[in-house]
């Protein structure tokens, strides 16, 4: 057959026939860069029965390991209640379009696509004809930049520690998790000498103290430990420790205090001594929850402000507290 004339104008074009719009339409279907899939649905199954070669490479299945199989028993399907309200669209509405799918790779990795589905009855025969789009990138960029939001909310922005929000449900976690052999202490940490560093030095000056004092805390605390910056001026430690001892958390939190508070060194050689009042309240009932601890530890933490030592650490139980 000649080449049609481009120029004619569209009604001189004569009309494909049948078999040459089918044939197109096959081609189409097997060169596209898009996955397709054509199945078929009867009484007892929902077999694979045609599939280009895009749907084979996004799938990661030859077409020999699927070819007539039924789509629950082989290939990349995942049967699930999504997939059972999926077939009930195409029963009820003949087809839906960008509904969110997992499939599976051949591999046993999970492919994120957006599937359109239409189903057409042709000579009493129920076929499925789906269109793919590997969305998998862009929900792993969704879930990058979601987990970097949660991360920001949950960071203190000065000084790069946990922060309240962080801290509170650390310790609803902490206290969840505390069996018969294992308790939580909390430090509270409440700096002195820090309000006349920023009046007199600014702003700047002080924000850099806070970002030394966090760092050396940070630097202080062993792994299972957790460090936060709950205020302006006012950090805080979860510990963990065995049931019933509680004799070496002073000597820890001396430790800790006595290698965060040293001297801190700023522009033309000053030194600025920087103190802190701490609190401890220490778990030792089971049913003690994060109220008793934080009321606790608030309550010890104002009684070594009231000494008025450059760094003190009263601490207390809440079989103490009562």
């Amino acid at each position: 057959m000649p080449p049609q004339d481009p120029s004619l104008p569209v009604e001189e074009h004569p009309e494909l026939e049948p078999e040459t719009l089918a044939a197109l339409l096959l081609r189409m279907f097997e060169f596209s860069p898009v996955a397709m899939l054509i199945s078929t649905t009867g009484p007892e199954a929902h077999r694979y029965l045609k599939a280009n070669k895009a749907f084979l490479e996004l799938s990661g299945f030859s077409w020999e390991e699927i070819a007539g199989q039924d789509m629950t028993a082989a290939g990349p399907a995942i049967d699930s209640p999504a997939r059972n309200r999926r077939l009930r669209l195409l029963d009820e509405q003949g087809g839906y379009r960008l509904e969110e799918v997992e499939i599976k790779h051949a591999s046993g990795r999970i492919v994120h696509t957006l599937v359109s589905s239409q189903r057409s009855m042709i000579n009493g025969l129920t076929y499925d004809f789906d269109v793919l789009l590997d969305v998998s990138d862009l929900v792993a960029l969704q879930k990058e930049r979601e987990q970097q939001l949660a991360s920001a909310a949950r960071t203190d922005g000065l000084t790069g520690l946990p922060n309240r929000m962080a801290f509170d449900l650390k310790l609803a976690e902490r206290l969840a998790a505390a069996g018969t052999d294992t308790r939580v202490a909390l430090a509270f940490i409440d700096l002195n000498r820090f309000k006349p560093i920023n009046d007199r030095y600014g702003h700047s000056i002080g924000d850099e103290v806070l970002r030394e004092l966090a760092a050396r805390l940070l630097q202080n605390c062993e792994q299972d430990e957790v460090a936060a910056r709950i205020g302006g001026d006012e950090f805080a430690i979860i510990l963990n420790l065995p049931a019933g001892e509680t004799s070496s958390l002073a000597a820890r939190l001396g430790g800790i205090a006595a290698a965060v508070f040293r001297p801190i060194a700023i522009a033309e050689g000053t030194l600025l001594q920087v103190g802190a009042a701490i609190g401890v309240g220490i778990q030792t009932r089971a049913h003690d929850r994060e109220a008793d601890l934080l009321q606790l530890a608030d309550r010890q933490m104002y009684i070594a402000k009231a000494t008025g030592e450059p760094v003190c650490i009263r601490m207390a139980t809440t079989d103490e507290a009562g």
